[in-house]
């Protein structure tokens, strides 16, 4: 091959590099220009926390669950009477702990349309959804997930 050919291959080859590296800075700064600051992200966190209805708590920290911990629900217990929890009064032989209700509200489930006590097919149906072990430690007392909320309302 002559040594002029070579050359403008070369130049060709340098040309089309130059180019592609110029169109990936480009995109980069593209990028990094459009995404919102850290800032931002916290005004708009903060801004959606603050609409919130009323009774609506935001919930923190992350939706999977722990699996080496158990979730405690302060109130959990269901004695003669009542039990007062933070911020409500739970009816004796009601079968919902707080949490559980929050999370009812949580996923937009009227509370009112439920039945009265756990009924043998809708626990039946609990089951089905989300396993015997999951639905007795529910059944103690433990909120639900959101996965596992969502699973458990095609029941109701």
């Amino acid at each position: 091959m002559e040594p002029s050919r070579k050359k403008l291959i070369a130049g060709g080859i340098v040309f089309v590099g130059v180019i592609a590296i110029g169109v990936v800075i480009y995109n980069f700064v593209q990028l990094y220009t459009s995404m919102p600051s850290r800032a931002e992200v916290m005004n708009f966190a903060n801004d959606a926390v603050d609409a919130l209805p009323e009774g609506i708590e935001a919930v923190t920290g992350s939706l999977v669950p722990d699996q080496g911990r158990t979730a405690t629900v302060p109130g959990d217990t269901m004695l003669p009477g009542s039990v007062s929890a933070d911020t409500e009064t739970v009816p004796a032989g009601d079968w919902l702990t707080p949490g559980q209700r929050a999370m009812l509200s949580t996923l937009g489930i009227d509370e009112a349309d439920l039945p009265a006590t756990l009924t043998p097919e809708l626990e039946t149906c609990f089951v089905e959804k989300l396993g015997r072990e999951r639905v007795d430690a529910i059944k103690a007392g433990e909120t639900p997930t959101v996965v596992e909320g969502v699973k458990a309302a095609t029941c109701l």
